[in-house]
C-alpha cells in the first residue's frame, strides 16, 4: 500500500506543479490567438453588456420587476 501511496503523490505532484501552469498558460494562449484576441477587441462590449447593467440594477434596489424568464446580466458575467 506504501508503494501505491508513493506513485500517487509522484503523479500528483508532476500534474499539479509546473506541467499543469504550463498547460493552463498554453491553451489560454492558443485560445487567444484563434479567437483572434476576441477578449481584447470585444472587451468594452463585454463590460457594458454585463457589468454595467448589474450595476444599474444593483442602483435601483427594486427587486419586484426583476425578470425571472431569462439569465440576469450578472449571471451571464459569472
Amino acid at each position: 500500500m506504501k508503494a501505491f501511496s508513493e506513485i500517487i503523490e509522484k503523479i500528483d505532484n508532476f500534474v499539479w506543479g509546473w506541467f499543469l501552469i504550463v498547460l493552463i498558460l498554453g491553451v489560454g494562449l492558443l485560445l487567444t490567438v484563434r479567437t483572434k484576441f476576441f477578449q481584447v477587441r470585444r472587451f468594452n462590449h463585454s463590460i457594458t453588456k454585463t457589468i454595467v447593467p448589474t450595476l444599474k440594477q444593483i442602483k435601483k434596489k427594486d427587486k419586484s420587476k426583476t425578470d425571472k424568464k431569462g439569465v440576469s446580466p450578472f449571471e451571464a458575467f459569472a
